[in-house]
Formats: structure tokens, C-alpha cells, sequence
């Protein structure tokens, strides 16, 4: 960890400036989206990066993800909901076992989701905790082939005799239930806190509820630009936040009809990311800028803030007790900043999601991932997923961290806890930091995992629970 103060650049500021045009409407549209969303690269000191990596044009970058991404002309179709979908985990009744030649994407071994999206994973959100569920757990993924797919996952007691790993058992039930597909690649999405539907938003500027009960899908409102963020929130009323970036941020009653938003905030930049708890929410622009706002009265910010991360801010997530809030960027760190002004000494910064080739003595010859997603536990540490193919579980209050995965294949592009904190999922796919040149540098299929964080993810000092008790200590 370091204060970002102390904290000297050690990295190129921007890419390349793009030379090349796109002759279409569709064609400027995915690559305005690309460039806000997938844009950024991994970056190394100056004169470690290879050229042809430095040479990459930002539009020539967009012109090769339609190429082989294939555009986003489909219809809604094949989606499903139910018992003729269900599928259950191949190998074991606990969840997918990895095969050998999966290990190098999975090689921590976790459960891996059925029928994972043929592309890239742009979110993961485990489902609330509603009396509707029953105490099940669902998980949503949305996904660059234009899919939105749910899965019921069960975390399985230990029986006795049972192998149990350091952190507890890994035994995972997870069972395929239902899935849609949308018109463009969809980007983010977030579950009603009743748990009845999922509202996602797509690249084509819309914004779309899921009812699983009756396995319908309709839209609920529309931006002038892709749909980058979308969150549930409680305060001021039961609505769904969503963020574009055509530099609006919109609320909307999923329930109501008419297509018309309760409440918007024009934003100054482009929207990349946003998060909410409680009244708070916390929104990420471009320029490396975020906006804080008071939920119980959004139409100021209550506070417009530059980042002193040095590169542009690509992730944020805002802490269960709305004390503070982190901020992923793509230089490799995470920025820790209080809401309160008298806690402004509290904030710091610390490097993650780096790999030194020569090893930890040789910190300056370093290559530097972007965090591409954080979530919170709900005892306050929080996971991120880097460009690197790593997650960690971070202890804000000990500046420690608690564990560091075994490095994948592919990057990690997404990340969430469960309601109690018992399950942790991550998303293994390409997300483009490296252009084009990266697609046969990351040939491996797009993967779902599942574990149980056991005392994993568990503050330092804080009592070991019961197998059986839910986490409170």
C-alpha cells in the first residue's frame, strides 16, 4: 500500500490518438462504446512496451471487435426460463470439474458456471436477498454476444469426513435456469430487490427488464448513447439507476410504463461506471473525474472530485456502511477515498494487478494490468479482478492483502459477492486492454467461476463463525 501523494508516476499518460474513420453510423457507435468501455491498454514503464502494442490505433482497435465480434443485427430469441433449460453441472452434481486443459483459465479449480457466453463477460450480479428466493442463490451474467444468462447456485455444507480446503469446502451446485438474448452486446445489469426480475442495459441505448417469473423481456427506457452502469438503489423511492455515456445518469420505475425517467443528472463527461448504497451514489467519469452524490437530494453533487490516481478511473464500488468508497483504475491501483471531510487523512492508494517478469526486486521492470471490477463484501473487504487473471481479497482497515489467486490465462473482467458473503464469482474472458493482438494471446473460451470464500474474505481479527451460522461477528 501507498499514499497516492507519495505515489511518483511511473506510467505513459493516454494511447495513441486515432487516425483512421469509421464510414458508418454502426460503425462510429461500437466504436464510441469500445473506446469508452474496452478502450484503455495495459501499460509498462516507457521503452518496455513492445511497438506494435504502441502503435495500435484506438480505431483500428474498434474496427478489428466488429470484425470478429460480428456486429449486433440478431432479434431477441432462443431464451429460456425453467425446467427445459435447466442444466446440471458436468462431472459432478456439485458443479462443473475442470478438465485438464481448462486449468490454465480455472487454475484454482472453483466449479465453473454451465454454458458460459461465447464472449466477452461485462458483469456479474448475484441476486438480493428476497423473501421470494427462499434463500436461494441466483447469479446474472451479461455478455458481449449480446446474452444475458442466470444461474441458481447453492453452496454445499461440508459432510463429515469431507475435504475442505483452507478457505472451506469448494463444493458449488450450480444449475443453468433460464437465458435472453438482445439485439446489441449487453454491458451491465442489476436485479430488482424483490428478486422477481433483472434490468440490464444493452449498447443499442436501451434499457430492458427480464421478468423471470413469466420470462419476458420489455423496455423500461432509453439513452442517446450504450448503456454502460446499471445499479438498484432504495433511496429516494424503489428505482434502477442507469449511466451512459451519452453523460447522463437516469432513474426509472421498472414497473412503470411509458419509457420515461423519474429523475435525470446530466453529468459533465462521459459515464463509465457508477455505484450505489444507501443514499449514496458514486458516479465515474471521464477525466479521470467522479461525482458524489446524496441520494435524498441528486440534483447537486455533493461533491465533483479529480482522482489522484494517475491514470483513467475504469471501476468504483461504495462500501455497505457508506463511510468510503474504492476506485479501480487502469494503472494497476485502487484508490481508497472517505465521503467525509474530516476523514480526507484516512484516504490512500495501493498498486495491485502487476507482474514483475524479473521478479519482486526488480519493482521498475514491471507489467502493469488494468482492475477491470471491485466488490464489496458485506464485512467491509472487497475483491478486485485485473487484466492480470487474478483476484484478491483486500482488508481496507489492515492495508493488507487477505488472498491473491493463481494467475489465469485470461484476464478477470468481473466480480461479486453474494448477499451474505458466502460465494464469490468471477468472469474469465478477453476484455481488449491489448487490442487486436491480444486475441491470439488470449485464445482460451470465456468462463464462469463459483467458490465459497470461507475465511477467505474475512476481516483480520474478526472471530472464525459456525460452519452453519450465517457471518456475523
Amino acid at each position: 500500500f501507498s499514499s497516492p501523494s507519495a505515489s511518483k508516476p511511473e506510467l505513459e499518460p493516454g494511447v495513441p490518438e486515432a487516425e483512421a474513420s469509421m464510414g458508418t453510423d454502426r460503425l462510429i457507435l461500437l466504436g464510441f462504446l469500445a473506446f469508452c468501455a474496452l478502450g484503455s491498454t495495459s501499460r509498462r514503464p516507457r521503452g518496455q512496451r513492445p511497438g506494435g502494442r504502441a502503435a495500435m490505433l484506438r480505431l483500428g482497435r474498434i474496427r478489428d471487435i466488429l470484425e470478429l465480434r460480428g456486429g449486433w443485427n440478431s432479434n431477441f430469441g432462443g431464451s429460456s426460463w425453467g425446467g427445459g433449460q435447466q442444466q446440471q453441472s458436468s462431472g459432478s452434481m456439485f458443479g462443473m470439474t475442470s478438465p485438464e486443459s481448462n486449468k490454465k483459465v480455472n487454475p484454482e479449480n472453483d466449479p465453473e458456471c454451465p454454458n458460459p457466453p461465447a464472449d466477452g463477460i461485462s458483469d456479474l450480479k448475484f441476486s438480493p436477498n428476497a423473501p421470494a428466493l427462499a434463500g436461494k442463490h441466483y447469479l446474472a451474467a451479461t455478455s458481449w454476444d449480446k446474452s444475458i444468462r442466470c444461474w441458481q447456485v447453492g453452496a454445499v455444507p461440508a459432510e463429515a469426513g469431507a475435504t475442505t480446503s483452507p478457505s472451506g469446502p469448494k463444493s458449488v451446485q450450480i444449475q443453468q435456469v433460464g437465458s435472453q438474448q438482445s439485439q446489441a452486446p449487453i454491458l451491465s445489469c442489476a436485479w430488482k430487490d424483490d428478486g422477481s426480475g433483472i434490468v440490464f442495459g444493452s449498447a443499442d441505448n436501451t434499457v430492458k427488464l427480464w421478468t423471470l417469473g413469466t420470462n419476458q423481456v420489455r423496455d423500461i427506457g432509453r439513452h442517446n448513447a450504450p448503456v454502460c452502469a446499471v445499479v438498484w438503489a432504495t433511496v429516494p423511492q424503489p428505482c434502477v439507476i442507469t449511466g451512459s455515456y451519452d453523460g447522463t445518469v437516469k432513474f426509472w420505475n421498472p414497473d412503470a410504463m411509458g419509457g420515461q425517467p423519474i429523475f435525470n443528472i446530466n453529468i459533465p463527461g462521459k459515464v463509465h461506471a457508477l455505484d450505489a448504497k444507501g443514499s449514496m451514489l458514486v458516479v465515474v467519469t471521464s477525466e479521470r473525474k467522479y461525482l458524489v452524490y446524496n441520494l435524498q437530494n441528486p440534483s447537486a453533487p455533493f461533491k465533483q472530485i479529480k482522482s489522484t490516481l494517475k491514470s483513467q478511473l475504469r471501476t468504483v464500488g461504495v462500501s455497505h456502511d457508506q463511510m468510503f468508497y474504492c476506485l479501480g483504475a487502469v494503472e494497476g491501483r485502487v484508490g481508497v477515498e472517505h465521503v467525509q471531510d474530516k476523514d480526507v487523512s484516512k484516504n490512500f492508494a495501493f498498486k495491485c494487478h502487476r507482474k514483475y517478469p524479473n521478479g519482486a526486486a526488480h519493482p521498475n521492470n514491471c507489467e502493469v494490468y488494468p482492475v477491470n471490477h471491485l466488490s464489496f463484501h458485506p464485512l467491509g473487504t472487497f475483491g478486485t479482478v485485473g487484466a492480470d487473471g487474478t483476484f484478491s481479497y483486500w482488508d481496507k482497515f489492515a492495508k493488507s492483502r487477505l488472498k491473491r489467486s493463481q494467475e489465469s490465462s485470461l484476464p478477470f473482467t468481473a466480480c461479486g459477492f453474494s448477499h451474505d458473503g458466502r460465494l464469490f464469482a468471477y468472469a474469465a474472458s478477453y476484455d481488449w486492454h491489448q487490442g487486436r493482438a491480444g486475441v491470439a494471446k488470449y485464445p482460451d473460451k470465456p468462463a464462469i467461476m463459483v467458490r465459497q470464500t470461507g475465511n477467505d474474505a474475512r476481516p483480520k481479527g474478526a472471530p472464525t463463525p459456525a460452519p452453519t451460522s450465517p457471518y456475523r461477528w
